[in-house]
């Protein structure tokens, strides 16, 4: 069940069933795409629809921020926690790891990308 903040439906779900569904989206064998909307993302979805439409469209909308949870909070819809974006892919990371699901890294400058996969390999022997 998603839980409005100001526009911007987030999926009222702990770390954990967040990791859940991330690894079960997985599984269908096509794309998806997960955001984690802070306050500041939350602002730009009120005065950009279109951004928002793409913001709540998206397959898990994360709470990234403890703005967005007391927001919910003061709205009497709280959320279960913060489920912050980082958090989140470090940990999707290890699960891909142990499940030996492979992780694309895109974007940046050149090289970047390469010195993070190593540092995730690093930290996740095993990640492909």
């Amino acid at each position: 069940m998603r839980v409005d903040v100001m526009g911007v439906g987030f999926d009222n779900v702990t770390m954990e069933e967040a990791l859940d569904q991330a690894m079960a989206l997985l599984q269908t064998g096509t794309a998806h795409y997960a955001v984690t909307p802070n306050a500041e993302i939350v602002y730009e979805c009120m005065h950009d629809a279109e951004f928002c439409s793409l913001v709540n469209q998206a397959d898990l909308v994360l709470p990234d921020g403890s703005g967005v949870v007391l927001g919910a909070k003061l709205l009497k819809t709280p959320l279960k926690q913060k489920v912050a974006g980082i958090d989140f892919a470090d940990q999707l990371a290890g699960r891909l790891a142990r499940t030996g699901k492979t992780l694309y890294l895109l974007g940046s400058k050149p090289g970047v990308a390469e010195q993070a996969a190593a540092n995730l390999q690093t930290k996740y022997p095993g990640l492909q």
